[in-house]
C-alpha cells in the first residue's frame, strides 16, 4: 500500500470561526523536534500546533466551545496509516478537528456544517463554482459559530436558502433579506473578508413597544 507523506490539520479559528486546513509534510515532522510546528489563521489568531515526541506526536488545536486550546498526545504510525482521525473537545466530546490527508481532513470536520452541503458527492453538478460556494458557507457558518450574523431588528434567528450561484439569509421576525453570491473571484474575495454580517431591518417590521415605558406614560396621563 502506497502511504503518501502529505497531511492536514483541518480545524476552526476560535477568533473568527472558519474552516481551516493546514497542510504539513510527515517528513518534515519527523526531523523536527523543537520548536513546535505552528498554524495561524489568516486572521492573526494561532489556531494550532504540532510537535513530535519520539514516536508520538502532540497536537494542540483551538476549541471554539472552550474559546481556548486542548492538547492530545497520540502515537504518530496510525496517523500516518489511518484515513482521517478526529480531536475532540476534552469537556463537551464535539469534534473540533480531524487530521489526515486533506480533502478527507476537511470533509470530516466539516460534518453537520453548512460546508459539507458544499462537499457533499451527491450534489455534484449543482453549484455553479463548489469551491466558492464552500467558501461562502463557511463564511456564514464563522459568523454564526462567533455570534456575528443576525439582523438590525434584533433578531439572530437567520433562515438560510441556498441556490446554485448564491445563498440568500433571512430574518425570520421581519423577513429582511441579503443575498451572497457564489459564482466567481468576486465572490470569493468577499466571502474571504466577511468577518460579520447584519441584515438590515426590514421597513415593515413592527416597532417594538417598551412595556414598561407605555405603562408610565399611561400612568402620568391618568395622574
Amino acid at each position: 500500500m502506497l502511504l503518501t507523506a502529505e497531511r492536514a490539520l483541518a480545524l476552526r479559528c476560535l477568533a473568527c470561526g472558519r474552516l481551516l486546513a493546514h497542510p504539513f509534510s510527515l517528513f518534515s515532522l519527523s526531523k523536527q523536534t523543537t520548536p513546535a510546528l505552528t498554524f495561524d489563521c489568516s486572521c492573526g489568531r494561532r489556531t494550532g500546533s504540532l510537535l513530535r515526541r519520539g514516536r508520538m506526536i502532540e497536537i494542540d488545536y483551538a476549541c471554539i466551545v472552550c474559546e481556548s486550546y486542548h492538547s492530545i498526545t497520540l502515537p504518530i504510525k496510525p496517523i500516518i496509516r489511518n484515513g482521517v482521525t478526529d480531536l475532540h473537545c476534552a469537556a463537551t466530546g464535539v469534534l473540533l478537528a480531524c487530521i489526515g490527508e486533506e480533502k478527507d481532513a476537511v470533509r470530516s470536520c466539516a460534518r453537520g456544517s453548512l460546508e459539507e452541503l458544499a462537499l457533499d458527492p451527491q450534489r455534484e453538478g449543482y453549484f455553479v463554482n463548489p469551491e466558492v460556494m464552500m467558501s461562502v458557507l463557511g463564511a456564514v457558518q464563522a459568523a454564526a459559530e462567533v455570534d456575528r450574523l443576525g439582523c438590525a431588528c434584533g433578531q439572530r434567528r437567520i433562515e438560510i436558502e441556498i441556490y446554485p450561484e448564491k445563498v440568500e439569509l433571512i430574518c425570520t421576525s421581519c423577513q429582511s433579506a441579503a443575498v451572497l453570491y457564489a459564482e466567481d473571484e468576486t465572490d470569493l474575495e468577499v466571502a474571504t473578508q466577511l468577518q460579520g454580517l447584519t441584515l438590515p431591518a426590514s421597513r415593515f417590521d413592527p416597532p417594538k413597544i417598551d412595556r414598561m415605558q407605555d405603562q408610565s406614560d399611561s400612568h402620568h396621563r391618568k395622574g
